[in-house]
């Protein structure tokens, strides 16, 4: 998309042409306007390009919306640009695994990232940014026996954007990561709940249009993870959030349950909503966490013999939309 505007170079040529030494483009008058072209009559140049410059300036001006889901270093900023609308999404936690049969803790879904929002004048910042995409934290390992406890799920990671500085200082804006699905709670997340564990007692729905998840529900002897709001496409909070679901309640002994569903995705127009499934069936691995950037994992189910892993979290996003103008 062009920058500059059509035919913005002057004057045409001096020469002996009735045009030369004129103004490449002309306004159009208010009749002229208001009635519009006459059929069978020549337009002239300097008109034509009087209506492209201005469809050019119109176009110059549309917001651009760039997405990134890689850590990238020196992205130059749009030219002509005004000001910045920065959406920056943090990677969900881990679920935890599942403990050995003689044990009942973990198999909690891990939390989903931190959704952060805010706008920055294009003169508070430098010509190029960084990227730093937050990974999905890990899901604690399977395969645990005997009356071991679980290995709990790892944080998701940091997301940022670092501005190049305008004097001394560098404008950072950053989003922490869900956090990893604890040996008796679902990991502490953001704009989002915890997923169905095989007890629907451990179900929870991610938020939706950036509103707040609901809480993940316990079995015995759970709790659900603690969390912040959801934030809206226009950058408000939108209430309390909540983490990652619990596990499904035991069906007998040794314990045998179903992994905790992840933290919900992101919300706002990032991600359809969609609470985690969470069905991690005894001897088996944790489902997927909710769907969309920064979801947290499934726990791992608890089996008989032994236990299954939690799932991976969601890595995060980084979008910006560049407002702009003509120079």
């Amino acid at each position: 998309m062009a920058t500059t505007e059509f035919a913005s170079a002057g004057n045409y040529p001096a020469g002996s042409d009735d045009w030369s030494g004129q103004p490449r483009k002309v306004e159009l008058t208010g009749p002229e306007r208001a009635q519009g072209f006459t059929p069978n009559t020549p337009v002239t140049a300097e008109v034509l390009n009087g209506l492209l410059a201005k469809i050019d300036q119109r176009l110059a001006q549309l917001p651009l919306v760039v997405e990134h889901t890689a850590t990238a270093a020196g992205v130059a900023i749009p030219a002509n640009t005004l000001y910045i609308d920065v959406t920056v999404v943090a990677g969900g936690g881990g679920g935890a695994g599942g403990a050995g049969p003689g044990n009942n803790n973990g198999s909690n879904g891990g939390g989903s990232g931190r959704v952060f929002r805010t706008r920055i004048p294009r003169s508070q910042v430098g010509a190029t940014y960084d990227v730093t995409i937050g990974a999905g934290g890990a899901g604690g390992a399977g395969g645990v026996t005997g009356a071991t406890g679980a290995n709990v799920g790892s944080a998701g990671g940091f997301s940022s954007v670092t501005f190049a500085p305008v004097g001394s200082s560098s404008v950072i804006v950053q989003a922490a990561g869900g956090q990893g699905g604890q040996l008796l709670a679902g990991g502490a997340g953001y704009s989002g709940g915890g997923g169905a564990g095989e007890d629907a007692s451990g179900a929870g729905k991610g938020g939706s249009l950036g509103g707040a998840g609901q809480d993940g529900g316990g079995a015995a002897g759970r709790t659900g993870g603690a969390g912040d709001s959801g934030i809206d496409y226009l950058g408000t909070k939108t209430g309390a959030g909540a983490g990652g679901g619990n596990a499904g309640a035991p069906t007998g002994a040794p314990f045998q349950t179903g992994g905790g569903g992840g933290g919900g995705p992101v919300g706002g127009y990032l991600a359809i909503a969609s609470a985690g499934s969470g069905v991690g069936s005894p001897f088996t691995n944790g489902g997927a966490g909710g769907e969309g950037y920064g979801a947290g994992g499934g726990g791992g189910g608890q089996g008989a013999a032994s236990s299954g892993a939690g799932q991976a979290g969601a890595p995060g996003i980084v979008i910006l939309t560049f407002f702009r103008g003509i120079d």
